[in-house]
This record gives structure tokens, sequence and C-alpha cells, in this order.
């Protein structure tokens, strides 16, 4: 990402790190998107089970 900073600022192009981080953000929102509709994102295993005493 840094060198995507260097690369703005030789091209004078202050907005080009923002735009890049903009399209990951969207890409990983898809992907999450995707992953909740096909049921492969489980919300049942990110809440811990508690242990039996």
């Amino acid at each position: 990402m840094g060198a995507l900073f260097d690369l703005a600022a030789r091209l004078g192009a202050p907005w080009l790190p923002w735009a890049a981080l903009a399209v990951v953000g969207g890409g990983c929102a898809a992907a999450l998107t995707a992953l909740r509709r096909t049921g492969h994102l489980n919300h049942a295993a990110a809440v811990p089970v508690p242990a039996a005493v």
C-alpha cells in the first residue's frame, strides 16, 4: 500500500490510493455478501458454546 502512495505522489494523483482502498473494500463487501447468500458464512459457528459442567 505504501508503494501506491509513493506512485500517487509521483503521478500527482492523491486520490489514487483512496480509490484503490475503495475498490478493495467493495470487493470485500461483495465477497461477504456472496458467502452469506451461499450459506458459507455461518453465524452459529461464531457463537461459543458453553462447556458442560
